[in-house]
Formats: C-alpha cells, sequence, structure tokens
C-alpha cells in the first residue's frame, strides 16, 4: 500500500407520492420514473420478495443533522402503485437493513434511539408490516453494515472496513429472534470489510465476499460460523496494476461467475467517464473458480455533478449500492450524483449502458432490482421507482467508461486512507 495520508472528510413524515418524471433532468429514453416518495436521508434497500424495506437516516447528506429524522419505511411491492403500509420510527444513523427470514427484519446502526445508543443491531417482527414489533436489540463493536447469511438465521455485522472496532466483523446467532447471541468475531485484515456479500458460486457452493480498504476476500462459507478464506485481492493490485481507493461492497451475478466490486472513492475521482484515472469505479473479476478471480477491467463513473476532490456526497459520483437482475448478468448501481445507471454485463469485458436516470438533484445511495423493476433510495430525493425497456433495434455499443483489464490507471496522487474515527457515509 503506498504511504497512507489523512484526508478531510467532511422526516419519516413526508408529503404524498408524486411522479418521478417530471423531476428527472438527464436520463435516457427507455428508463421512466414511475413513482416518487419525496424525502430526505435515504439510505440502504432491502425485499423480502414482496415488501420493500427502504431505510432513511438522521440527516440528508451527514449524520445527525435532523435528530429526530429516521427509520425504516415499509412499500407493498404487489400492488400499483407502490403502497406504503408500515413505518418504523427510529431516529439513528444509517439504518442498514436485511431480511433475516419471512417476517424477521434486522436494522444496524452506530446510533438509535429504538435501541442500543451506541453501535448495535435491532430486530424487528414483521409479520404485519403494518405494526412492526420491536423483539430485540444487541451491542456490537461497530454497527455500519449487515448481511444475513442465506437460510443459515445468521447475520455479520461489519464495522466500516476503516479500522474501526479493530476491523472486527461480528457473527450474531439470531435463530432466537428475543435472544441475539454474538457466535464469532472475524477479522479479516487489519482494516476489516466495510460490508459482506453471501451467493453461490459456479459449482454450487456458498461464498462471501468481504470488501473493505485492504482490498477483496473471497470466503467458504460452507460454515457460517467459521468461513475459510478462498482468496484475496489486494487494493493495490502489483500483478494487474488494478487500484482500489476504497472496495466498499459487491454483487455477485445469479449464475455465481462475475463479481463487481464498487470503490466508494472519498478523494479524487472524476464524473466525466473521461482518462484514465480510476477512482471511484466498478471493477470486474471473473470468479468461475473463487480461488482464483481474475480482473476483467473496470466501468469508471460515466457522470456527475462535478470532479470531486476530497469533498463529501454532495459532489461524489463514486459508485455505490449495487446488485444484478433476478437471473441475469444485467447490473443496476447508483453513483450519487451520478444517479443510476443500468448495465448489460453479459460479455463482461464488453460492457454496455442500456440505461441511466438521474434526477433532479440526485445524490442516490441506492439502487435495486426487486422484481422487473428498479427501486431507489436517495439522500436527497427520497424513494423513487424506475422502470426501464429496451431501445428496439439499437445496438447499444461499449460504455466510453470501460477500460479493461490491460489499461493501467492513472493515479497522480498517493492512496488515501480515512483519519482514524472516519466513518464513510455508507
Amino acid at each position: 500500500m503506498r504511504r497512507v495520508l489523512p484526508v478531510l472528510l467532511l422526516a419519516l413524515l413526508a408529503p404524498a407520492h408524486a411522479p418521478a418524471q417530471a423531476a428527472a433532468e438527464d436520463r435516457t429514453p427507455n428508463i421512466t420514473g414511475l413513482y416518487r416518495l419525496p424525502y430526505t436521508g435515504g439510505t440502504e434497500l432491502t425485499s423480502d420478495g414482496r415488501y420493500v424495506f427502504a431505510g432513511q437516516w438522521n440527516g440528508r447528506t451527514n449524520r445527525y443533522e435532523y435528530p429526530r429524522q429516521g427509520g425504516v419505511r415499509i412499500f407493498d411491492s404487489k400492488v400499483w402503485p407502490p403502497k406504503l403500509v408500515g413505518t418504523i420510527k427510529c431516529a439513528g444513523t444509517d439504518m442498514d437493513v436485511a431480511v433475516v427470514r419471512p417476517g424477521l427484519l434486522a436494522i444496524g446502526h452506530h446510533y438509535s434511539a429504538c435501541g442500543v445508543r451506541g453501535n448495535g443491531i435491532t430486530l424487528f417482527d414483521v409479520k404485519n408490516p403494518a405494526k412492526p414489533k420491536r423483539l430485540s436489540t444487541l451491542a456490537v463493536p461497530s454497527a455500519h453494515t449487515l448481511t444475513a447469511v442465506p437460510g443459515a438465521n445468521v447475520l455479520y455485522v461489519s464495522p466500516g472496513g476503516t479500522g474501526s472496532a479493530n476491523g472486527l466483523t461480528t457473527v450474531v446467532d439470531v435463530s432466537d429472534a428475543k435472544r441475539p447471541k454474538v457466535r464469532a468475531y472475524i477479522r479479516p485484515d487489519f482494516w476489516g470489510c466495510h460490508d459482506v456479500t453471501f451467493a453461490t458460486s459456479v459449482a454450487g457452493k456458498p461464498i462471501g465476499v468481504c470488501t473493505g480498504l485492504e482490498g477483496i476476500t473471497i470466503w467458504d462459507m460452507a460454515n457460517p460460523i467459521s468461513p475459510k478464506v478462498l482468496s484475496t485481492v489486494a487494493a493495490e493490485d502489483e500483478v494487474t496494476g488494478d487500484y482500489i481507493q476504497f472496495a466498499h461492497g459487491s454483487a455477485v451475478s445469479p449464475d455465481g461467475g462475475l463479481l463487481v466490486v464498487n470503490d466508494e472513492a472519498y478523494s479524487g475521482h472524476r464524473c466525466d467517464g473521461k482518462d484514465e484515472e480510476q477512482a471511484g469505479s466498478l471493477h470486474l473479476y471473473d470468479i468461475s473458480a473463487p480461488g482464483q478471480p481474475v480482473f476483467l477491467g473496470r466501468i469508471v463513473p460515466p457522470r456527475g455533478r462535478t470532479k470531486a476532490s476530497g469533498r463529501w456526497v454532495e459532489t461524489w459520483c463514486t459508485s455505490h449500492q449495487l446488485n444484478f437482475m433476478p437471473g441475469s448478468r444485467r447490473l443496476v448501481n447508483a453513483w450519487f450524483t451520478g444517479g443510476v445507471s443500468v448495465w448489460d454485463l453479459t460479455v463482461p469485458v464488453a460492457p454496455r449502458e442500456e440505461a441511466h436516470y438521474v434526477g433532479n438533484g440526485a445524490i442516490t445511495w441506492s439502487a435495486h432490482w426487486f422484481g422487473d423493476r428498479i427501486w431507489v433510495n436517495d439522500m436527497a430525493r427520497g424513494f423513487e421507482v424506475l422502470e426501464m425497456s429496451p431501445i428496439p433495434d439499437l445496438p447499444v455499443p461499449v460504455s466510453p467508461a470501460w477500460r479493461p483489464a490491460t489499461s493501467r490507471p492513472k493515479i497522480p496522487f498517493d492512496r488515501p486512507a480515512p483519519p482514524q474515527g472516519f466513518v464513510c457515509p455508507a
């Protein structure tokens, strides 16, 4: 790793829903805003197949700006327009959300008014989403993100990947939702995981992907309490020349063969898809053999409000939350001020941007496929639902934001690390 330099980083009640399309300032013709519920501080998204859970923190673009704001909205996605059927009023930070099993929702927070005041997770019974019931709260060393291990009644609660809580990810058994228990602590490296993704490999085996300042670790998840390391990818790979400022999160294609890692660059990234600088990019890997990931290339931020340089999310266009459309290699991701992109990664070394949508004033935290629509949670615009249709008889060219693995990045500065105590926005 290069010399580490400190860098200065900087209401649940909302109006009735409004048509999203009228507010779009930049979009391709094949993507349409169908629904919008305006509010500030939109963060994470998850779904159980019917209900969509949308987090909101206690600020707009900074924690604690609005101390009484925060919680989770619950939308019924099987009716149209989506129906807001319930809310969890819980002022706090981040509000990462995970469905553990049908009817059980977990919320992770650095601070919460409805659980432990510091870092912890809170479990809610949402069998009746109109009347969520708090079941329990558990304090942990740090709760920046949380992810449920599929089918295991186990949560991985990660510290943020910047060295907080000594880099410890807390493994929690939630078989008894009223009495969750810490089963293990995992420290993959000095910095720890910012987030963890679980998936199934091409061979049909469970795997996990830990992303953080150190880079990427792929685990064998046969034992969810004690994963085994299959491979690691350094944030600065001397072999490929790849460079990730801050490996923030990831998505694995449904077939298990493609890994996409997003770089939440907090310093010096462009917002125009030009040049060889790659900070803030999406990084693509062939993981057909999870023990030997192969770097394929990166997609640099194609658009955004301005060229960013060490400022906060109001100017960032760095890649952020992402996932694959079920059963396909079509990826959607958020870019903060760059809005939402949809990528055809069927041929991953020739990615095609099929659509983009940037709402007026967008600071888009999350964009996810649930079913055949795109669901968005935005720090400035609130909750939105988008629909995309293909452009008839019009081939989409390879994106000019694509940089193949043979393209060496232009890195005009030492790779900075967050100062002690820094907590990234998401």
